[in-house]
């Protein structure tokens, strides 16, 4: 039915005539109700979309990460709120803001624990109400942090290290070994993947090598399996990928094997507080799948971007080799590489750094469980209301030309060599590719060791030729990290991967 016509309505009675009139304005009222909803005036600044209650979810949809670094690019704003549906979101964009928001204590992120727990690993019915209850998951996740650092720390470290030696002592001449790696991208992924599940799972390790695939298809989809939203239809893969997964773990719990004596401290401890909870062994597979695919789904990225930009640069190479040397003690035929020391070397350390400030688009979600005030660094304040989501992303900051200077879209690890005091100042908070708080990302040290250790080898004792730098830079999956290299029609480029002369039958170790 159409509207009415004005002589239409100055021929109705005067009762019709209220009511129309009436009809009207509710109408009117609903649409404001939903279309513009309103806001305290001490919020954030209201960003409101072009296309009024869809349009920032529609561009949210398309891409999370992407166009909030465009609205940060256009509007420059420290904090805003934006209008999805008939809710809003606050993103933060502020350094300081960002660490005043990691330092609250009434912005959390367990309920987001539960959320991704609930409905992305795959739990059975017992164990999803069990997840609800706050107190088991703080209990459940207090070995995540302590079995990370000190000497759990160094003995998971190690195994991986072991486990990366023994595949660079492949290449070469020696007996058993092969005369090069002519694919060594694929090859860099597999190690650095093996490597990785063998420093976790000890000896018995149950994550072979073709379920990288399977994590893969997972990383693909997982923020579709949070929202819980028909994950049949919209992400089948990753359903499909998750269980191969979790029944290659199955035999692996059922037999006990979690609790073997070369098991990581991380694996060891989190399982044994789970069955002290009563978890039974046939449901640690779900539980606990959230493991391998923390473990690589940034590791792996981070190894290939540092790989392509150390050996795109012949003077990059020279550097990160006379550091390796001084870490490294050379016996006759064996070489020894210090690889605790090696991210306390000046250029090694920054190139590391500005690989995660160039690659890192993390995001970070906060709920507010009550009222909040944000102070920024004029001691502007901000009301976040309570019920409401708080979001950042790394790359924002990462790449904001404000801080970084007008290069900060350019690879250049000297930017943190010598950095002068009132830069180092001005960028203070402006880099967290980890993380913060208390969320602060456990294996991070882990991480950093293993790929540091493994560029700095082939650095320090092979030939790497045919590596091309990336052409496209892809951003994360949403609920990962990393953006991603891809190539332009032909794929990935033929890297080849031999001995340095002199080099030919020296034994690579590793210390930590």
């Amino acid at each position: 039915m159409g509207l009415l016509r004005l002589e239409e309505l100055s021929e109705l009675s005067p009762v019709a005539l209220a009511l129309t009139v009436a009809a009207l304005s509710l109408v009117l009222l609903v649409l404001r109700w939903v279309l513009y909803p309103t806001f305290d005036s001490r919020e954030p600044p209201v960003l409101r979309p072009k296309v009024p209650f869809i349009g920032h979810a529609i561009s949210i949809a398309r891409g999370i990460n992407v166009y909030y670094a465009r609205l940060h690019k256009d509007k420059r704003m420290p904090i805003c709120t934006l209008p999805v549906l008939r809710g809003k979101v606050y993103v933060i964009n502020s350094p300081t803001l960002i660490s005043a928001a990691l330092r609250s204590k009434t912005l959390s992120f367990d309920p987001f624990i539960t959320l991704f727990s609930l409905n992305a690993l795959g739990l059975s019915e017992p164990e999803k109400e069990r997840f609800k209850d706050p107190d088991y998951l703080a209990t459940a996740s207090k070995p995540i942090h302590t079995s990370l650092l000190g000497e759990p720390l160094r003995m998971v470290t190690q195994a991986g290290l072991s486990r990366l030696a023994a595949d660079l002592n492949a290449i070469g001449p020696g007996k058993g070994g092969v005369k090069e790696v002519s694919n060594a991208l694929d090859w860099l992924r597999d190690v650095m993947f093996l490597a990785v599940m063998r420093a976790l799972y000890g000896e018995k390790n149950p994550i072979s090598l073709d379920l990288q695939t399977h994590i893969g298809e997972f990383e693909k989809k997982v923020g579709l399996l949070v929202l819980g939203i028909a994950p049949r239809l919209l992400a089948p893969k990753a359903l499909v990928a998750r269980s191969a997964i979790q029944q290659a773990l199955a035999p692996y719990y059922l037999a006990g094997h979690d609790q073997g004596p070369d098991v990581s401290a991380f694996v060891r401890n989190r399982a044994a507080v789970k069955r002290k909870l009563g978890i039974r062994a046939a449901d640690l597979p779900a539980s606990d799948f959230d493991i391998p695919w923390t473990a690589v789904t940034n590791t792996i990225p981070s190894l290939l971007w540092l790989f392509l930009h150390i050996f795109t640069r012949p003077d990059y190479v020279d550097r990160m080799r006379a550091e390796v040397l001084e870490a490294t003690a050379v016996t006759g035929d064996g070489a020894t590489i210090d690889a605790s020391k090696l991210g306390q070397k000046p250029f090694i350390s920054a190139c590391f750094l500005e690989m995660q400030r160039m690659y890192n688009d993390a995001g970070s979600v906060r709920w507010v469980m009550e009222d909040t005030v944000l102070r920024d660094a004029d001691r502007r304040e901000y009301l976040l209301k309570k019920d409401t989501n708080v979001q950042w992303f790394g790359g924002v900051l990462h790449l904001n030309d404000h801080i970084w200077g007008a290069d900060a879209g350019t690879f250049n690890p000297d930017r943190f060599v010598n950095a002068d005091p009132q830069e180092e100042k001005k960028r203070r908070g402006a880099m967290i590719p980890f993380g913060g708080g208390k969320h602060l990302c456990p294996g991070r040290m882990f991480a950093v060791t293993e790929i540091t250790a493994l560029i700095g080898a082939l650095a320090l004792a092979f030939d790497v030729e045919g590596v091309e730098m990336a052409h496209v830079v892809q951003p994360p999956f949403p609920s990962t990290g990393m953006r991603r290299p891809r190539w332009k029609q032909g794929g990935e480029p033929k890297v080849n991967i031999r001995r340095k002369r002199g080099w030919e039958d020296v034994k690579i170790t590793f210390t930590v």
